[in-house]
């Protein structure tokens, strides 16, 4: 239970959102009571009707008017006007896109690197690319990470920078008067970033919790498992970050991803707003110009996988209370000559909002959902058709089957003339109001030279949708309407009998995987042979193993003393350490053999509580108690079965590994090395003082990550040698804590594992 507050703020997930509710018709409210039955025995009368004088009509008094206005046809204009627009290279091959706008005395600098995005991922590093991004503005030659952020929120400005999937971009924006701080700092962290491993902690904690948050999403599992169903394993696209892939990426390869993608031969540079050109243009020389150029990788030109008939997986979330939905199939290029077909007939059938196919049959027709829609990923490569929703768990099957149906419909028969012309209408109305400002235009033209379209493809959008006829629409949703993937993320003992009820034209077997497991299965596997060597103990290892735990077990007090103990209470202070600030902290502990356990963390006047009991766990925080998720539950149970004070006993126990491993040294100290393997398969490491034979560390993998207890200050309590000061590292964040109080078989409060 000794965990680092990193696992502590990982826990707060959002909590799932509400079903939708039915859109079923009620009786009417105002409904008349039925007349009092006659008595059996009664002359059943006729019924007497009394006829009444229909209503007089209520005039119109807009009938026969002359002068009332009427509204004009608006027919959207196709022409773009995007102002004063410069393009030119920097003699090292850099790319320069200016537009000028002086309406706003502000500027926004963006600098995209092409091909240093997640398809440039090794498909056992995935999030290296973002990792990398992330990692720029943590220190540069000239510059620490607090220095970089003083010196732009000095200003009031902005610096960011983040991984797409075909490039990674890094943007500034600030006032006009302070351009030349914009493009110094970002100059400088893409040219000369260090990636000091002290800032590597942050980012690596803050993209774990990304993945762990996704966990609670069903939305979000139902996208990244779409995405490994339609690509596969072998494509970094079907590849999402996780927590395993996240842990192994070190500074390395993080050096190694920029020197190979960040050059200036494959940059373009966007600056926009109030901003001199002649005296940019001297600007841009002075801060890049120094940059070499040098050879990048090629980017790889990815196809879409080729499937027949449809693929489907269950994520089962026994939590659940709704079902995600995802459908998947191939769509298009972004340079595709159906791309603006393509766009209109999605419109059509799920882009279009409340005026959507998909939300008028699945919402405000059938009571489903509070939203449907599609879209088509068209980027410099092909990307996927994409429809997705969400309903109540008894209603997926019914909800699929609406899908499905409006998806078929719109394949087969293609959009009306009227429902293009509304796609054609709004898309067009509305594409000067992505255009707005110099930054809009600047963005618009990054995307597309990063898709590798014409220089005039801003300016030509509106009259390429214009030109789509009603053929060609129903040709393009001929041709692209093919789902290969579904997914659904939920109850899964619920779901399986509404599946094979549906018609669907399913390929191979039904897939079920577990939300709290790697999407990849390529991921799944390969954890499942690592745990599984680690697991692996030869009789040479075991019996040497047994020799070092009875040394242990006796200088912990002996396995019967170690048996006795029905409860134990810690109390005591210490420190947190967590991006860098030392937090004082206090800390309870109750522990009920090895089936309960508490800790309650306290940081100022906040107390958080962390609770496991009956095999479930639940975190107790502001008068609040939510429960935790499976995954939290299984990392509390391992953390208990793992304790430093009864680790000895539980690996005496049947079904545990013991082995004695080469001795280590550490910090200059040499110790014995004890491995134990709990029954599950969960693999520890003790490193055993040669003198004391007490436990001086204990280390083992938390969260895709080494973490290490250090274990010292021992003191007796009821014949026990129990640790007074333990210190918990993970990943550059660490929990010191000194106990002042100790009670073993003393009884715990009665409450103490109560909601």
């Amino acid at each position: 239970m000794k965990r680092s507050l990193v696992m502590v703020s990982s826990l707060l997930l959002s909590l799932p959102c509400a079903a939708a509710p039915s859109a079923k018709t009620t009786a009417k409210a105002n409904a008349k009571p039925a007349a009092k039955a006659a008595p059996q025995n009664a002359a059943a009368k006729p019924a007497v009707t009394e006829a009444k004088a229909p209503a007089p009509a209520t005039p119109d008094p807009w009938a026969n008017k002359k002068d009332l206005f009427v509204a004009p046809v608006i027919k959207p204009s196709t022409k773009v006007n995007l102002g004063r627009v410069e393009r030119y290279k920097l003699p090292n091959g850099m790319s320069v896109i200016v537009v000028p706008r002086h309406q706003v005395p502000a500027i926004d600098v963006s600098l995209l690197v092409r091909g240093a995005g997640d398809t440039a991922n090794p498909l056992d590093k995935s999030g290296l690319a973002q990792f990398t991004a992330s990692m720029l503005r943590k220190g540069t030659v000239k510059r620490t990470s607090d220095q970089i952020a003083q010196a732009i929120d000095f200003v009031g400005g902005e610096l960011n920078a983040s991984a797409e999937d075909d490039g990674s971009l890094v943007n500034c924006h600030a006032r006009a008067k302070d351009l030349d701080l914009c493009l110094d700092l970002v100059s400088d962290v893409v040219e000369h970033p260090t990636f000091p491993e002290g800032e590597m902690g942050e980012i690596r904690d803050q993209m774990m919790a990304g993945v762990e948050g996704a966990k609670d999403s069903p939305e979000a599992l139902a996208s990244e498992h779409g995405a490994n169903l339609f690509y596969g394993d072998e494509d970094p696209r079907g590849r999402p970050a996780s927590k395993h892939s996240i842990g192994a990426i070190d500074r390395a390869q993080l050096v190694a991803f920029h020197d190979s993608w960040y050059a200036p031969n494959n940059t373009v540079v966007a600056i926009s707003g109030d901003v001199d050109s002649a005296k940019l243009r001297s600007a841009l020389k002075k801060w890049f110009g120094p940059w070499k150029k040098h050879p990048v990788p090629a980017e790889s030109k990815r196809a879409l996988p080729v499937a027949s008939g449809l693929h489907v997986r269950i994520v089962d979330k026994p939590d659940a209370t709704q079902s995600a939905i995802t459908v998947m199939g191939p769509g298009i290029a972004h340079s595709s000559p159906d791309y603006f077909a393509v766009r209109l007939m999605n419109y059509a059938l799920g882009g279009g909002a409340f005026s959507s196919r998909l939300m008028k049959v699945v919402r405000s027709e059938g009571g489903k959902t509070y939203g449907a829609r599609s879209s088509f990923d068209a980027g410099r490569d092909p990307g996927p058709f994409t429809a997705s929703t969400f309903t109540r768990t008894e209603e997926t099957g019914s909800t699929l089957a609406l899908v499905m149906g409006e998806i078929e419909k719109m394949q087969k028969a293609g959009p009306t003339a009227s429902e293009l012309d509304a796609a054609k209408g709004n898309l067009i109305g509305g594409n000067g109001l992505k255009l707005e400002t110099g930054g809009d235009v600047a963005r618009s033209l990054l995307i597309a030279e990063l898709d590798g379209l014409p220089a005039n493809f801003v300016e030509k959008y509106p009259a390429g949708l214009k030109a789509v006829t009603l053929k060609q629409a129903i040709a393009a949703a001929s041709a692209h309407l093919h789902p290969t993937a579904l997914v659904i993320v939920g109850k899964a003992d619920q779901i399986k009998p509404m599946l094979a009820k549906a018609k669907l034209d399913v390929v191979g077997p039904l897939e079920v995987v577990s939300y709290t497991e790697p999407v990849s299965k390529a991921e799944r596997d390969a954890i499942a042979a690592e745990r599984k060597a680690s697991a692996t103990v030869s009789p040479a290892e075991s019996q040497k193993g047994q020799s070092l735990l009875a040394e242990a077990l006796k200088a912990k007090g002996g396995a019967q003393a170690l048996a006795k103990v029905k409860d134990l209470a810690m109390s005591g202070s210490g420190t947190m350490t967590m991006q860098g600030q030392n937090l004082p902290i206090s800390v309870t502990e109750y522990y009920l053999g090895d089936r309960a356990a508490r800790q309650d963390i306290s940081v100022g006047p906040q107390t958080i509580s962390q609770v496991f009991s009956d095999g479930k766990a639940f975190m107790k925080i502001a008068g609040q108690v939510r429960d935790l998720p499976a995954q939290a539950s299984a990392s509390m149970k391992a953390g208990l079965w793992r304790d430093p004070n009864f680790i000895l006993l539980h690996a005496s126990a049947p079904g545990a590994k013991v082995a004695e491993l080469p001795a280590e040294t550490v910090g200059g100290a040499k110790y014995d090395v004890l491995k134990i393997v709990a029954p599950d398969g969960d693999a520890s490491k003790l490193l055993l003082d040669p003198k004391t034979h007490l436990i001086a560390q204990v280390v083992y993998t938390e969260d895709g990550k080494e973490a290490r207890d250090l274990l010292a200050d021992y003191k007796p309590a009821a014949g026990l040698a129990i640790p007074h000061h333990v210190v918990h590292e993970a990943d550059g964040q660490k929990i010191d804590i000194k106990y002042d109080k100790v009670s073993i078989n003393k009884g715990l409060p009665s409450d103490a594992f109560k909601r």
